[in-house]
């Protein structure tokens, strides 16, 4: 008869089987203060040491950065960082302007660093030719849509534009800034932004 090792193996007919891991559940876990720690799927022996000083929760968030209440999952309280992204993010759409002719509708970034090159490359150029009385002299320049002419009284229009355009999504920004509390559907809401 076979020799039956009771920790790992199960005796069949003289036969033995490997032990059956038992199923298991993903379970989630938070602190004290209700933070997300993380969920664990594997045995109670397993669970790593932060988690078993938690406690359970019945679901894991949507969002890490969501509060557990005892109940239930709370929005995740938006932080000025999370707000500056939205910006930032609403910023890197850009806008569409038409230079006319065969040139067309291009698009332009409106990006910190956009707006950066955009006066390193281009600006020095069309403030040269306007100060030659040059106002007509093209300049190529590289836009999102691709590589276009632009004259230098035309690259004034453009950054005109682009600040027209910037400056109400700045404003949003700096009027849900001074907000007492920086309201939970900040970046969903079309209420809060040009």
């Amino acid at each position: 008869m076979a020799k039956v090792d009771e920790e790992n193996t199960v005796p069949a007919d003289d036969i033995e089987l490997p032990r059956v891991r038992p199923p298991t559940v993903q379970r989630f876990y938070v602190d004290a203060t209700g933070k997300f720690l993380g969920s664990f799927d594997g045995l109670d022996e397993e669970i790593p040491a932060d988690m078993a000083t938690g406690i359970e929760v019945p679901t894991g968030p949507q969002d890490a950065r969501q509060v557990w209440d005892g109940q239930k999952w709370l929005a995740a309280v938006p932080t000025p960082d999370m707000l500056t992204e939205e910006v930032n993010r609403r910023l890197s759409l850009g806008f569409n302007y038409d230079l006319g002719g065969d040139r067309g509708v291009h698009h332009f970034g409106t990006t910190d660093a956009d707006m950066k090159r955009w006066m390193q490359e281009v600006t020095p150029l069309a403030q040269a030719a306007m100060n030659m009385g040059e106002p007509n002299r093209q300049i190529g320049i590289k836009t999102d849509t691709g590589p276009t002419i632009i004259t230098a009284s035309e690259w004034w229009r453009v950054l005109d534009a682009a600040a027209d355009w910037r400056q109400p999504i700045y404003a949003s920004y700096f009027a849900l800034k001074a907000l007492p509390e920086i309201p939970a559907d900040y970046a969903s809401n079309p209420a809060y932004w040009p």
